[in-house]
């Protein structure tokens, strides 16, 4: 089948390599610390098995699908294992999967190859991140940045240009979406005020800061896995509606309830 895209008319730098049909791209050892945890560990932070997580992706997708219900082309940086990537690939055309490791890479790869096919949805794999895009100007509808400013340790100068980076290769009126664990109202009150700062400076215009008030659900999954309680518990905490629940009782109490911010930005 002809693929509905083609990966290199929107690559504006030659892979490192391709391997089993990813491309790579040398980051000069950026990858080390990612590339060592997906070796070591069945699933980092395990995503699929914790509501909490679940229901922000879910979360995420829905803002997305707000601002464009089928985009023709999605760049996906931070795709880890493609948990996320499932959920964009019944509304998406093409969907360009990034992530800084190869062996989340892989993973992505597996689980989301039969479903592209299932959806005709094309998929295009890629080893590279943030700042540094290898992809040429002026081609996403939209650019996913989940646990990225923030969560890939970027140095301030380096947020500044992932988000330079972001604004380059949108097309014009395209959106990119911000995800970031901030903690507004408690601990990391400068960084997150610090965060704002720096998006607002960017090229790019805040369309919409929303925030999850799902503090509730990781205060509870600590205090269970403090009393060694998790296991019991193991259903209820990977239960994406029990997670929806406590984010409703977050959001009576307010900010200090949030611990992730989601951003919707666009290029004008």
């Amino acid at each position: 089948m002809k693929p509905l895209f083609d990966s290199g008319s929107i690559l504006q730098d030659t892979p490192t390599k391709t391997l089993d049909g990813i491309n790579c791209f040398d980051r000069n050892g950026d990858n080390e610390w990612f590339e060592t945890a997906y070796n070591d560990l069945a699933e980092p932070w395990d995503y699929s098995k914790r509501g909490g997580e679940l229901f922000r992706q879910k979360f995420s997708v829905e803002q997305i699908r707000k601002h464009n219900s089928a985009p023709e082309a999605l760049l996906e940086l931070g795709c880890s294992k493609g948990l996320m990537t499932k959920l964009l690939i019944p509304f998406c055309k093409n969907i360009y999967a990034s992530d800084i490791s190869l062996s989340a890479i892989k993973a992505c790869k597996e689980n989301c190859d039969i479903p592209a096919k299932q959806h005709n949805c094309n998929m295009e794999y890629f080893v590279t991140g943030v700042p540094g895009l290898p992809f040429a100007d002026n081609s996403f509808d939209i650019v996913s940045i989940c646990d990225g400013l923030a969560g890939w340790w970027l140095s301030i100068d380096q947020r500044r240009q992932a988000l330079e980076d972001a604004h380059r290769v949108l097309k014009k009126g395209g959106i990119a979406i911000l995800t970031d664990c901030l903690m507004p109202e408690v601990v990391k009150h400068e960084e997150f005020e610090a965060y704002i700062q720096i998006v607002r400076e960017s090229s790019l215009s805040i369309l919409d800061v929303k925030f999850l008030y799902d503090k509730p659900w990781y205060k509870l999954e600590s205090v269970l896995k403090k009393n060694r309680l998790e296991g019991a518990f193991s259903k209820l905490l990977a239960n994406v509606s029990f997670a929806k629940v406590l984010n409703s009782v977050g959001g009576v109490i307010g900010k200090k309830a949030a611990r992730h911010i989601v951003i919707i930005v666009q290029k004008d």
